[in-house]
């Protein structure tokens, strides 16, 4: 019975000695993640030819990210947010788009504002797998006729197993911008088309 008894103890000092030595390096690996940021592959949307026709919208998109300084960042805030412009205009040639410099905001009367924050837009390592984040904040103020007022708040995420490295991260990355703008498109048509 003495035996069993220090047979049991070790295997439950090892265990607890495994369990907060992996802990621990968990927390190490965590501290050291760094975020990589990478330009999405230039999207061109359908064009929805038929829809928003001669709407006039002014249009507002902005970088409202935090990036830690750990970030490896090989793309410009005012690039993701060129990329979000002209997938927006491309996507409604028939409307009136008026971009807006930041900071300003226009809701005016017959017309619709529309005010996009990129929220995240990055990829972490976290072993084994990269997980990849895209977000928008959308708010669309519409004053044509009866004023109404309607937000949402998007995110897409990817995490997919190491196998190619940066490639993968690129890859997760991109897939999860491309769901995130399908959304954002798809929300602006149902609030405009009503």
């Amino acid at each position: 019975m003495n035996r069993v008894s220090r047979t049991t103890i070790k295997r439950s000092i090892n265990s607890f000695a495994f369990t907060a030595l992996l802990l621990f390096g968990n927390a190490l690996e965590a501290e050291a993640q760094k975020m990589y940021i990478w330009c999405p592959d230039e999207l061109k949307a359908t064009p929805r030819t038929d829809q928003l026709r001669d709407v006039e919208i002014n249009l507002l998109v902005t970088d409202a990210r935090i990036v830690s300084e750990k970030v490896r960042d090989k793309c410009s805030s005012q690039e993701l947010i060129d990329g979000v412009v002209r997938l927006i205009k491309g996507a409604y040639p028939a409307a009136r788009i008026t971009v807006l410099p930041e900071g300003e905001r226009r809701a005016e009367d017959g017309k619709v504002m529309l005010e996009v924050r990129i929220t995240s837009y990055h990829a972490t390592f976290t072993s084994p797998s990269w997980f990849a984040l895209t977000g928008f904040s959308v708010r669309l103020v519409n004053q044509r006729g009866e004023r109404r007022e309607n937000s949402r708040d998007i995110s897409k995420e990817k995490k997919f197993f190491n196998a190619g490295g940066f490639a993968t991260a690129k890859n997760n990355l991109n897939k999860a911008y491309v769901e995130a703008c399908i959304e954002l498109l798809d929300f602006i048509s149902d609030e405009l088309e009503r």
